[in-house]
């Protein structure tokens, strides 16, 4: 099972890890989505 893990710079004192473990067709679908939501939030 491939289990991507990305890195986010927060800030210069906070790093954030997300894990996504799924068994989709359309992995591109679900980092477009962390990308899209969780990014913007925490900033």
């Amino acid at each position: 099972m491939f289990v991507p893990l990305v890195k986010i710079p927060i800030s210069l004192q906070k790093d954030a890890v997300i894990a996504i473990t799924s068994d989709v067709d359309d992995m591109q679908l679900q980092l477009n989505l962390v990308w899209k939501h969780l990014l913007p939030a925490l900033k």
